[in-house]
């Protein structure tokens, strides 16, 4: 997968909203409607402070659902920035499978 479908993914999972603008290009809206992102702006796979509060939700999850394993896996992967967004690209991946 892509790292753009990886970011969108990611976005998604945190409540971001997918719309189309003039341009046919993928922008992200919060649930308040703000916070307004391109696609190419989202920065889950390049930078921390986009990538920790997601891993936070994570563990939130993990916790209620006893999925510790799986959110062991992206603390081990800390600090290669690289391999925790594929870890938390992974556990979204498995999460939503287990809840559709």
């Amino acid at each position: 997968m892509k790292t753009a479908d990886n970011n969108r993914l990611i976005a998604e999972f945190t409540g971001m909203t997918c719309h189309h603008n003039d341009s046919n290009v993928l922008i992200f809206s919060t649930e308040n409607g703000n916070d307004i992102v391109s696609i190419d702006d989202l920065k889950y796979d390049t930078d921390w402070n986009w990538l920790i509060p997601v891993i936070e939700k994570i563990l939130d999850i993990s916790l209620n659902l006893d999925t510790m394993e799986m959110y062991y896996n992206i603390t081990d992967s800390i600090p290669n920035i690289t391999q925790t967004h594929i870890a938390v690209t992974d556990f979204i991946k498995w999460y939503k499978n287990e809840n559709n």
